[in-house]
């Protein structure tokens, strides 16, 4: 038998239909049908939900790995299994991870690589654990190995890493013994080219702040994947590779409170019983980011609160906002931290610009406007605003016009009222 003919029997065991085996696994109902019916090949990450979800005691994960849907390995080379584990409690995102299975090759067998794809989006919407949920989806689309790195764009040190410091251990992965490592970078990134020729390979590369820094990485297989996330837009990277840029919002409401909900499952505090209103008014507190959500729920899940209606009042004090959403003794678990990330990267004049008009553009600010508040020509408003735009610290809400989120308005106030703009 098939995976997709056990694991039709064994949910029809169970008495789920394939839209509750659904909710629970987090696939699509149509992309479980066709798995069922052999139309599309199952992930590893899906075969292991699923026995988990229809408690099959591995018998689903070993008729997965019978089936062999996951193909055969190149022969001759390591393989690579650098991916980091993925987010617990992750929702949402259908629309994106269903762009991200038409741009990338993905678990339905299809073949789309050579184009690398940007996972872009302001400071904590949540890039990297999207990156992560849908290469463990799709490692099956993959059986040469997955290669990761952290190209610390942003962070408490704020260096970022250089291709030539990457390759070293790119190549290592791949089988070459340190001694044998090329000096220059052109020849290292030539070996790593061709060590990838033929191979299906993920390259994945979190947290990038420049087009420069992904291009010498580019493998040059068209059976290769590349997957970047980033809080800039990467123009560049379009433009001269072809890149295809998937972009982040917010959640919705019902995801933000679902979001919640997973976060606090299990922990004796879980707020599946608090009045929807309460959560509804939190979620709009953290502006539906999901790491001001999950810092929410953590703080809630500890028992800090008696009841969910107190924290959400302590926050309403816009004075303790930031000071509530950060962790104790981790910078990065803090939404005040991973905003100035962004700010601290902004040149001079544009920091400034963030600081004066980002406070007054919740509900959009025009060029003419911004340019009054800085007291400079529009001209040069346009090109701070737009500096600002490619970093993510503004969105366009129509043409000519900016924007901006509660969280990161306030945060401007904080920096300006700090310095007196």
């Amino acid at each position: 038998m098939s995976f997709g003919n056990d694991l039709r029997a064994r949910r029809l065991a169970e008495g789920l239909s394939l839209s509750e085996l659904s909710k629970v696994v987090h696939y699509s109902k149509g992309h479980l049908s066709r798995i069922e019916t052999g139309r599309k090949q199952a992930s590893e990450d899906l075969a292991r939900r699923c026995d988990d979800a229809l408690r099959a005691q591995g018998r689903l994960a070993l008729a997965h790995e019978k089936t062999g849907s996951a193909g055969r390995p190149r022969a001759g080379l390591p393989l690579p299994a650098q991916l980091p584990p993925a987010t617990r409690g992750f929702v949402g995102r259908a629309q994106m991870l269903a762009a991200l299975d038409r741009a990338l090759p993905s678990a339905d067998g299809a073949h789309r690589g050579g184009t690398p794809v940007c996972v872009t989006g302001t400071a904590g919407v949540g890039k990297t654990a999207f990156a992560l949920e849908w290469a463990h989806r799709n490692a099956s689309a993959f059986p040469d190995g997955i290669l990761f790195h952290d190209m610390r764009a942003h962070g408490p040190d704020g260096t970022a890493v250089e291709p030539y410091d990457v390759l070293p251990g790119f190549l290592h992965a791949l089988g070459v013994e340190p001694e044998r490592v090329p000096g220059g970078l052109q020849d290292r990134a030539a070996m790593y080219r061709s060590l990838l020729a033929g191979s299906r390979v993920l390259v994945v590369l979190d947290n990038v702040a420049t087009a420069e820094q992904v291009r010498t990485l580019l493998p040059g297989s068209p059976h290769c994947g590349v997957l970047v996330t980033s809080r800039n837009r990467l123009p560049g990277l379009v433009v001269r590779e072809g890149a295809v840029r998937i972009t982040l919002e917010a959640l919705s409401p019902d995801e933000s409170c679902e979001l919640l909900h997973a976060v606090t499952e299990g922990t004796g505090l879980s707020t599946r019983q608090a009045d929807r209103t309460v959560l509804l008014e939190l979620a709009r507190q953290c502006g539906y980011l999901p790491l001001a959500l999950r810092i929410a729920a953590e703080h809630y899940s500890t028992g800090q609160y008696a009841r969910l209606d107190d924290m959400v009042a302590e926050l309403n004090d816009g004075s303790a906002l930031f000071d509530l959403l950060a962790c104790a003794n981790d910078v990065a678990s803090s939404i005040r931290s991973v905003f100035s990330w962004s700010y601290q990267a902004l040149e001079k004049d544009e920091a400034r610009a963030f600081r004066v008009v980002a406070p007054h553009s919740r509900g959009g600010v025009s060029v003419q406007v911004a340019a009054d508040l800085l007291g400079v020509p529009e001209r040069v408003a346009l090109r701070q605003l737009d500096a600002l735009y490619q970093a993510q610290l503004l969105g366009r809400a129509e043409p000519g016009r900016y924007s901006t989120t509660a969280l990161l308005g306030a945060y401007a106030a904080e920096l300006a009222g700090a310095l007196n703009d």
